[in-house]
């Protein structure tokens, strides 16, 4: 499993990235809406990771956008600098021998996506705590599940990370 020193710092680089790109302005002191929005933007960027593994649009060697590995990085960035602006850095603390069992049931990601969506419901995710530890889990698991597959998660991330940084504010979106 990954170093949660590692992990840590990859936070905060997310985490000024999306600060610089405006996307916590509008969460400012309402910690639960910036929970909820994070979840619910990773299970948004695993239904484009799908959808770019069903068009076969993977990586080739080189940055492109919107290839299935691009949207898995974007699932952990969005799980990460939320984490990372709001300091929580607990990676050591996750039941990683957990994870790492979970993962390894998927050796498809469609399962893998599937078993992600089959443990919540609105009722689990009622408290900060709820959302920080359905945050963790995810990531942590899209972590796993990608070096049980042999894709280069951290590459990928720092190649998002770089062509992010060069987008305009809140990448032309409202939110």
């Amino acid at each position: 499993m990954t170093s949660s020193i590692i992990l840590t710092d990859l936070a905060r680089k997310c985490s000024a990235i999306t600060k610089e790109k405006g996307f916590f302005d509008i969460w400012q002191g309402d910690e639960i809406g910036l929970l909820k929005h994070n979840v619910l933007q990773q299970y948004g960027e695993l239904a484009e990771a799908y959808e770019a593994k069903r068009k076969g649009r993977f990586y080739s060697g080189e940055f492109e956008k919107d290839t299935f590995e691009d949207e898995l990085a974007d699932v952990c960035i969005f799980g990460l600098s939320c984490l990372g602006y709001l300091n929580e850095f607990e990676f050591g603390y996750v039941d990683s021998e957990y994870v790492s069992t979970h993962c390894q049931k998927f050796t498809s990601f469609t399962d893998f996506y599937l078993s992600l969506l089959n443990e919540d419901t609105i009722l689990d995710l009622a408290s900060k705590n709820d959302l920080i530890d359905r945050i963790y889990d995810i990531t942590l698991s899209l972590f796993v599940w990608c070096e049980n597959n042999n894709i280069d998660i951290f590459m990928h991330i720092e190649q998002k990370m770089k062509y992010n940084a060069g987008r305009e504010k809140l990448h032309g979106k409202k939110f």
